[in-house]
């Protein structure tokens, strides 16, 4: 685990050492145990180093035997074993037993092929000096991040947003399609970024860089086939279910650092605890985090804890933190992400490496798989809900924000906005009257209707649940869930892993009918009888939680202060040219409308804060 960076100028000149070297030090939280470069001719390659495996050898950049390809990854390799062995029966000379030599040597016999051999998490970069050429590869899932950007000079790259603009060394102007899309979604969507002219990478993508001013994209993996399997029985669906989690789990508990599990209580977290607990001869570590004020499932992780008698340490969050752990957040954090969730990732992952952990396992990813949204069902799915969506705007209420006004000029029985506004970080009645030009609104109802329709390309009657799961894997769970993950893991230096997500593990569900995942109109219906004799009883009804912070409390109490010294005292130029002030204020001094719209406000005020200091370069007080 680490970060990786560099340069590659297509004129031929030296890459400049002390750019690589300011690149990586940007990013010295992503690794702090140790940094490696490479620099020959007109490339120039840099990573820093979090060690996990192999701690005495296993230093970045390697190279293959006579030297030709060399590599830097952040991630995992989790099948490095089984690959090494493999390529020295093929006469390969490995020096050390760390994942990302296997990297190279592969490479040098497959080429850009090389990647359906891995199974892992990763952003690599591999540089061919015989040919100049180099090559990036980002995982099948997204789980790490890569940006990019392309210069008349130069192709730059980086697993950090701010060390890649520090490379850059120009102004970095915030792209207004990205800041729509974020608020309406409270992230940027690959391969947009929040900055003009700097891209990130696609999931299952690799890039193709040649000395000829040429870039080459191209997708080697995705779940694009949704054909079923021959039809099995329940036990044998079963069966395959949990041969499946135990297998991803056994190689993602390779590592010489010791090795925690964040445990909310519900079934994904708790199945990776009790599955865990079964292949090692000590105690699991689990940390849980519960909210005053909010959402608490303290008790439920209690019982699991108990079950499987790990060695377990919770973290009640009352909100007090907040100005001191905001700054600290905002500091790392890269491009704006404004899910609440950031807040319990981060003191939790604070409290691992507190206690001794390094790596954390984590049930991300069990909903979008298994099936555990209520979008999902059929009766909460678009086309069923249209005439409940009139009805609930008009409870939208406040002085400012008028239903007749937010109706005009809008597509209000949009079905697919409806289901694009359930997973949606803005309030669209607030968004009606927060931009000053009336095309900015309608461009944000288009990006959320955009980013929908765009990886469900079908009639929106189509009752195939898997697209709409496909849709959440593509988007919702890169963009978000997973980027929230690396960048509150990697601020504290804790390596984040996601078994569920291992890719043997997605292609399995995705190959798994709708009529078995949910079973009886059930939500997870597999996954919880898959785990129906191994978690306790009380886990397996509980509602879909999720690990969201009561936002509404957090806005109405302990930071309106502060917001509103951020949005309407104070608010940066930015904010002042685009958006209309005083609905921020009416929405600030009225309690009832500032709970109504705390999601909204929330995120306007993360942006905020990060604009002042990721553009204004100001040190952030709260």
């Amino acid at each position: 685990m680490c970060g990786i960076c560099g340069i590659f100028n297509f004129n031929g000149s030296n890459a400049n050492r002390d750019t690589v070297v300011d690149m990586n030090n940007r990013m010295i939280h992503r690794g702090p145990d140790d940094d490696g470069y490479y620099f020959e001719g007109e490339i120039g390659l840099g990573m820093r180093r979090l060690s996990i495996i192999d701690l005495e050898k296993g230093r970045q950049p390697i190279s293959n035997e006579d030297g030709r390809y060399t590599v830097i990854q952040n991630g995992e390799i989790y099948n490095y074993t089984e690959l090494k062995n493999d390529l020295v029966k093929r006469g390969h000379s490995l020096k050390t037993n760390s994942d990302t030599e296997t990297i190279v040597h592969l490479f040098e016999e497959k080429g850009v092929d090389c990647v359906a051999e891995l199974n892992g998490m990763f952003a690599i970069a591999i540089w061919d000096n015989a040919k100049k050429e180099l090559f990036l590869f980002r995982d099948r899932m997204g789980v790490k991040p890569l940006f990019y950007a392309v210069t008349a000079e130069s192709f730059l790259f980086s697993s950090d947003l701010s060390s890649l603009t520090g490379g850059l060394k120009t102004k970095n102007d915030i792209n207004y399609n990205a800041f729509l899309s974020y608020i309406g979604m409270s992230y940027v969507s690959y391969p947009e970024t929040i900055f003009k002219n700097i891209n990130k990478l696609e999931p299952g993508y690799f890039l193709k860089i040649s000395a000829a001013y040429k870039v080459e994209k191209k997708r080697y993996w995705d779940v694009n086939d949704f054909a079923t399997q021959k039809s099995l029985s329940i036990e044998e669906y079963k069966e395959q279910t949990l041969a499946a989690l135990r297998d991803s789990i056994r190689i993602q508990l390779r590592s010489d650092v010791p090795v925690g599990t964040f445990l909310s209580g519900g079934i994904d977290s708790s199945a990776i605890v009790a599955l865990l607990s079964e292949q090692i001869d000590q105690p699991v570590r689990t940390f849980s985090a519960g909210f005053e004020n909010g959402l608490n499932e303290l008790p439920y992780a209690r019982i699991v804890a108990n079950k499987f008698k790990t060695n377990h340490t919770e973290l009640t969050i009352s909100g007090n933190e907040l100005p001191s752990i905001l700054p600290e957040i905002i500091d790392k954090m890269d491009e704006p992400v404004s899910d609440n969730s950031i807040i319990p990732t981060f003191m939790l992952s604070k409290l691992a490496i507190e206690n001794g952990i390094k790596v954390i396992l984590n049930g991300t990813g069990g909903d979008e798989l298994f099936g555990g949204y209520d979008r999902y069902l059929p009766q909460n799915q678009p086309w069923k809900m249209i005439n409940s969506l009139s009805l609930n705007m008009r409870k939208l209420g406040g002085s400012l924000f008028k239903y007749k006004d937010f109706n005009k000029g809008t597509q209000i029985a949009n079905p697919e906005l409806y289901f694009a506004s359930s997973i949606s970080g803005v309030n669209f009645a607030i968004a009606r009257s927060l931009f000053k030009n009336e095309k900015d609104y309608q461009s944000l109802i288009s990006n959320v209707i955009a980013g929908y329709k765009k990886f469900v390309p079908y009639s929106y009657k189509d009752t195939n649940k898997s697209r709409l799961m496909y849709c959440d894997l593509k988007d919702y769970l890169v963009n978000d869930v997973l980027a929230l993950l690396d960048k509150m893991a990697m601020a504290v230096s804790l390596e984040g892993r996601v078994p569920l997500l291992d890719h043997r593990v997605v292609e399995m569900c995705f190959r798994i009918p709708d009529s078995i995942k949910f079973k009886n109109g059930t939500l997870k219906w597999l996954l919880k009888n898959t785990l129906k004799d191994i978690l306790p009883p009380e886990i397996h009804n509980l509602p879909k939680a999720g690990f969201a912070g009561p936002t509404w409390f957090w806005v109405n109490n302990l930071l309106k202060d502060s917001m509103r010294k951020c949005l309407v005292n104070n608010p940066i130029t930015f904010f002042k040219e685009n958006l209309n002030i005083s609905v921020l204020k009416e929405a600030l001094d009225n309690a009832k409308l500032t709970r109504l719209y705390s999601e909204t406000l929330f995120s306007l005020y993360i942006f905020s804060l990060w604009y002042k200091r990721h553009v204004d370069g100001e040190e952030i007080v709260i």
